[in-house]
């Protein structure tokens, strides 16, 4: 355990930079998604969030790719959109694509 007052606590590692920005393109796509579909079924945020029990500025994080999200709270997302999860994973492998080549597309890594 790293005591609180040695040089490295607090610091971020290497390891977590790398991670924290492989996420990013990710995040960005799933809010977009989310977006996207709350848009198709003309909703505000405020509504989807009063539809699923969570907070309108959760879900206004989520979209701009800022928070990722747990299991759950893209469960509760998704039948607050009626949406399968599936289909809200193609959407954002389908965004990432556009965003960053299909080389990026999920079973189409190297």
């Amino acid at each position: 355990m790293i005591k609180p007052s040695s040089p490295q606590a607090g610091a971020v590692s290497e390891r977590d930079e790398t991670s924290s920005r492989s996420l990013a393109p990710s995040l960005a796509s799933l809010g977009a998604a989310v977006r996207g579909f709350r848009h198709e079924k003309r909703l505000t945020q405020v509504q989807l969030a009063e539809r699923n029990g969570l907070h309108s500025t959760y879900i206004s994080q989520i979209e701009c790719g800022t928070r990722n999200p747990s299991f759950e709270a893209l469960t509760k997302i998704c039948r607050a959109l009626g949406v399968e999860r599936w289909v809200l994973v193609r959407r954002v492998d389908e965004i990432d694509g556009e965003r960053l080549g299909p080389a990026h597309q999920l079973g189409k890594a190297e």
